[in-house]
């Protein structure tokens, strides 16, 4: 995962520290590298660091300091810029959208900048842009970073290219005006709140590459009437459709080795365990399948069983 800080190094960190853990570091660290493909970032991982915010784009947020260089001084090999309506950075062989600065409407991301290609949409890059009616993304970019389109209220429909592999938590949470999204078929996680109050969209088909849907992913999708998950998902976390009063069926796919509907209702593969009865089934009564000897973690029943 990209953080921002791949770039820096744990060279002054002492031997201890790298053969065993990170909260030896002492306060002479001045420079952290982190691989892209971290997935998420504690907040005490580095507890003899403090004050630079990492950008993390998973489940917390880490808070890391260079106490005795400022941050162009760590990296004098990366080169912020602007080119139209975006900020970005410039790592070197691809480039990073940082910010974006326009009136909105209908927005492209461009494919290259400098003639490098644009790989990476960083952590908030279009929070609270409310005046982004559409977004194309090109098939350059592979990661989406945390939050990137958060509280965009006027996004009607974004089409995720099947280059993408990993969009961050919360990405598009709050896009209350969102009504159809296109999941790259290379994504193989929807990451938590990913779509929490997406109150406009109306349904949605897990495409067979994603394996775990993380907890409140829609959460509050209010108008959500139906989901389909396919045969590759494995785990489906807790509360992950919780919220959606207008969800009267989940449909899995009947290859699912971990999962089974009945009357959309959903299961466990062996049909032991009533793992959700979706909000939106309105019947006055239920009768549990008699094969079924544990209920699940549903937080709420649209009827009484």
């Amino acid at each position: 995962m990209k953080i921002g800080l791949h770039h820096y190094s744990l060279a002054n960190c002492s031997p201890a520290t790298q053969s065993t853990g990170a909260h030896s570091c002492s306060r002479s660290v001045t420079a952290i590298n982190a691989p892209r493909r971290l997935a998420d970032f504690g907040r005490f991982v580095f507890t003899a660091l403090h004050a630079f915010a990492a950008k993390t784009g998973g489940k917390t947020s880490g808070k890391i300091i260079l106490p005795c260089l400022a941050l162009c001084c760590c990296l004098p090999s990366l080169r912020a810029d602007t080119f139209g309506d975006f900020n970005f950075t410039d790592y070197g062989s691809t480039i990073t959208i940082d910010k974006y600065t326009g009136s909105g409407g209908a927005m492209v991301i461009p494919a290259t900048i400098n003639d490098k290609p644009v790989a990476y949409i960083e952590y908030r890059a279009f929070y609270g842009c409310t005046s982004i009616t559409s977004v194309t993304i090109p098939s350059s970019v592979i990661f989406i970073g945390g939050g990137a389109f958060e509280g965009c209220t006027s996004l009607t429909s974004v089409t995720i290219p099947s280059s993408v592999t990993y969009i961050g938590g919360e990405a598009f949470e709050g896009c209350t005006s969102l009504t159809s999204v296109t999941i790259s078929s290379s994504v193989t996680s929807i990451k938590y709140r990913a779509f929490y109050g997406c109150t406009s969209l109306t349904s949605v088909t897990i495409p067979s590459s994603v394996t775990t849907i993380e907890v409140d992913a829609f959460e509050g999708c209010t108008s959500l009437t139906s989901v389909t998950i396919s045969s590759s998902v494995t785990t489906i976390e807790y509360s992950a459709f919780y919220g959606c009063p207008k969800l009267a069926e989940i449909l899995v796919d009947s290859a699912n080795p971990s999962y089974a509907s009945i009357d959309g209702v959903l299961f466990d593969k062996l049909q032991t365990t009533l793992i959700t009865y979706p909000d939106g089934k309105l019947q006055t009564t239920y009768a549990i399948p008699s094969s079924v000897t544990t209920i699940g973690k549903v937080r709420s029943l649209a009827a009484p069983v």
